[in-house]
């Protein structure tokens, strides 16, 4: 049997010893193994591992030195020797780093979580803010709504159009007066007096073709105020005023289309030319009747200066 192969058998003998841990009993057959074949790495580095059981950590350096020294590349003996020296407390400043940004990405974890919490809290403040609106709102007792249909308010973007309208009629109603001053002067008496009557006013109607005309029911109420709309925006002024002025002696209860219908009377002589009976109209228009008392305001402040009354 060679040499080595002496110190392979006492070696596996005392690493059977150490398995046990019966370190005393193992030394002393991988002793002789290593005085057999001094350049037996794998037994310094048992002698090594039993010595530092044995809390001799000075002669188990010693050993794994010496295995070093026999093979500088042995796995086994430089892990043993670097396990053998306490660490530092960091690890050392590649460990500081690491622990560093550790310590910044859990503080901004932190962080956003906490400002989602604020976030939350907030968020639960407004939706709470929200329901006590709603449950306001809903506190709030509804109308009654009327059985007739409901007539949807006049776009705003009709009133530029009624301006123009008015501008134009009053143009008009200049030419037609200086036209008939001029016929007046060459007719005689008797036509005279039938060529007085202002251009485009019709013959008034009896008062009981008037008060047939009168709505008596929700419905006609509508339809009418309808009528009187097509007509204003027609430009057919004296008619709508007429039809307008028939709405406002109805004894028929409405939110608006009273209101409303003294409102637009006021229009309609404002662009026939006569502030004053627009005024008068316009005065009649509450907020109780209309849903154009503000408007009504503007229009009555402009009559008034450009009236003086």
């Amino acid at each position: 049997m060679s040499v080595r192969e002496e110190a392979v058998k006492l070696y596996n003998e005392g690493l059977n010893f150490a398995k046990q841990e019966r370190y005393a009993e193992a030394i002393q057959p991988i002793l002789k193994a290593v005085e057999m074949d001094p350049d037996y790495v794998n037994a310094h580095n048992l002698l090594g591992k039993i010595h530092i059981q044995d809390g001799d950590v000075k002669r188990a350096r010693e050993y794994w030195l010496q295995a070093l020294k026999i093979d500088p590349y042995n796995a086994t003996a430089t892990a043993c020797l670097e396990a053998s020296y306490p660490k530092p407390l960091l690890g050392g400043p590649r460990n500081i780093i690491r622990l560093s940004t550790s310590i910044i990405v859990i503080g901004l974890i932190v962080y956003a979580l906490f400002q989602l919490q604020i976030l939350t809290n907030k968020t639960e403040v407004i939706e709470d803010k929200t329901k006590e609106i709603e449950q306001v709102i809903t506190s709030i007792p509804k109308q009654p709504s009327s059985t007739s249909n409901i007539i949807l308010p006049q776009k705003p973007a009709e009133d530029p159009h009624t301006q123009i309208a008015e501008h134009q009629t009053n143009v008009e109603n200049h030419r037609n007066s200086v036209t008939d001053a001029t016929k007046t002067k060459t007719e005689d008496q008797t036509t005279k007096k039938s060529k007085q009557i202002p251009p485009g006013i019709t013959k008034k109607p009896t008062p009981e073709e008037q008060k047939s005309d009168i709505p008596q029911t929700k419905e006609n109420l509508t339809k009418k105020y309808k009528e009187a709309q097509k007509l204003r925006q027609n430009r057919k002024y004296k008619e709508a005023l007429e039809t307008f002025n028939t709405l406002t002696q109805t004894s028929i209860s409405h939110r608006y289309i009273i209101g409303n219908s003294y409102f637009w009377m006021g229009i309609c002589y404002k662009a026939l030319g006569k502030p004053v009976k627009a005024l008068e109209s316009f005065k009649k228009v509450t907020a109780q009747n209309s849903y154009k008392a503000e408007e009504t305001k503007n229009e009555i402040k402009a009559l008034q200066r450009k009236t003086g009354k």
